[in-house]
């Protein structure tokens, strides 16, 4: 039986060397050397363990190769009685010969499959791949190349220097301020004072950008508009804001009046040469921006009758208020963005300051909604309308200031946008209609003097 399993061994061992060389060279050795066969333990028909193998029992030191199929315990057994044993050094050597053979033997032998659970695997034949930094740019990524517009973009290109949703907002507050006129409508005046408004905003958000190119590139926010991408060069942004400025402040003079287009170059004057800059050194900047916010309505207003009348003061005034619950609650979550840009926001160097704001405004637009009619600008319908939206609005805004949370401020920004344009609504709804009452006056006056007829001399 022990010379079965001898044969047996020797036999996997030819397998790996394949050679005849090799065979003759191992059979040489083996009849040199013979290890003691009770130290020899083969895995063929083995028990197997869970894992579907199991190598050698004990806990003596164990010569494994994978490819091999076999297992040589060198444990030196003293139990047993040996007819030949074999010194350290013929052990050492026989293994040594063994290890030679079986790694010769990687290479070529493809029919024995190496063991699951083997702890050394040589690998040969793998290809060296250099390393790659993960998210690293390309070699030529930062090279220089000439900047090409796109000129089948421009409309997109245009729209996003003009920030065309929040010009659309200003439009949409001169175009209630013209509502609330007192005095007849007129299209040819609407449409020149509604473009030309919108001429004036689109060029004051285009200078806006120029100037901020640096510190939008810092911000999340920001980081994708179109200068900061290079996408549109710097001299190209400016003549666009060149002229829709000029455009826009013409429209409205010879469309409307003097008073309108010189109300929207004060508009370009204040956001692009006041408020820009002052964002960078004082909190002061939510203020000035509020004003200019608010210029919109007297705009549509003084388009529409030629003065400022107290009707429109009460319209900028609900615009100024408004400004502070929206852009609070906004700046809140910007606050990691504004700070790393160096701005200097409420919501960043005095964040208790920037929510008792909001709240103290929104209070306050219910004051101001209660006014209009008390000046006889609207009806009491319009402050008993306006009044739940305003209570739910200093509701947020309370939130705002208790939570101080992305959660609430979200909220209260998110009900902001809804708020401005129901409001304008309303107040158009309520409007107290002077044009009709003019006239009935005129054909009252009419009337009496057709009674009382002058005589002709």
């Amino acid at each position: 039986m022990l010379s079965s399993l001898y044969n047996r061994l020797n036999a996997a061992f030819l397998r790996i060397n394949g050679s005849t060389d090799d065979e003759t060279e191992t059979t040489s050795s083996a009849k040199k050397f013979k290890p003691d066969l009770s130290d020899v333990k083969t895995l063929f028909g083995g028990e197997k363990s869970a894992k579907g193998k199991r190598l050698v029992s004990g806990e003596a030191p164990v010569l494994h190769h994978a490819k091999a199929a076999a297992v040589v315990d060198v444990r030196r057994n003293h139990t047993h009685t040996h007819t030949h044993t074999p010194s350290l050094q013929d052990i050492i050597l026989h293994v040594d010969q063994l290890l030679k053979l079986s790694r010769k033997s990687i290479q070529t032998t493809k029919d024995i499959q190496p063991y699951e659970d083997m702890e050394y695997i040589e690998r040969v034949g793998q290809s060296q791949t250099k390393p790659e930094l993960v998210g690293a740019l390309p070699p030529n990524a930062l090279d220089w190349r000439p900047q090409k517009l796109d000129v089948t973009k421009l409309g997109s290109y245009y729209a996003s220097l003009s920030k065309d949703r929040l010009t659309g907002l200003v439009v949409l507050t001169t175009l209630g301020g013209y509502a609330m006129g007192s005095a007849p409508l007129d299209i040819t005046t609407l449409l020149s004072c509604s473009l030309g408004t919108g001429l004036v905003s689109a060029a004051a958000n285009t200078i806006n950008q120029i100037f901020e190119v640096p510190y939008d590139s810092q911000m999340d926010r920001t980081k994708n508009r179109i200068l900061v991408r290079g996408l549109v060069t710097p001299v190209h942004a400016v003549c666009f804001a060149t002229l829709c400025g000029t455009s826009g402040i013409c429209m409205l003079y010879f469309g409307a009046n003097g008073l309108a287009a010189s109300l929207g170059a004060v508009n370009i004057l204040l956001y692009t040469c006041i408020y820009t800059p002052m964002k960078r050194f004082t909190i002061l900047n939510t203020w000035v921006g509020s004003v200019v916010g608010a210029i919109p309505p007297l705009i549509g207003w003084t388009s529409c009758t030629g003065s400022v009348d107290t009707g429109a003061w009460v319209m900028a005034g609900i615009l100024y208020a408004w400004q502070f619950p929206h852009f609070n609650s906004l700046s809140w979550n910007l606050r990691p963005d504004y700070s790393r840009a160096g701005y200097r926001m409420m919501s960043v160097t005095n964040p208790g300051l920037c929510r008792r704001v909001a709240l103290r405004y929104s209070v306050a637009m219910i004051g101001l909604c209660t006014l209009a009619p008390v000046i006889d600008v609207t009806t009491w319908t319009f402050a008993a309308d306006s009044l739940p939206l305003n209570i739910y609005l200093t509701f947020l805004a309370w939130r705002f200031y208790k939570d101080s949370d992305s959660k609430s401020s979200r909220k209260l920004f998110m009900f902001t946008l809804i708020h401005l344009p129901a409001i304008m609504m309303l107040m158009i709804i309520s409007k107290k209609h002077y044009g009709n009452k003019q006239t009935e006056e005129t054909a009252t006056s009419i009337s009496n003097s057709e009674k009382n007829p002058t005589v002709k001399s």
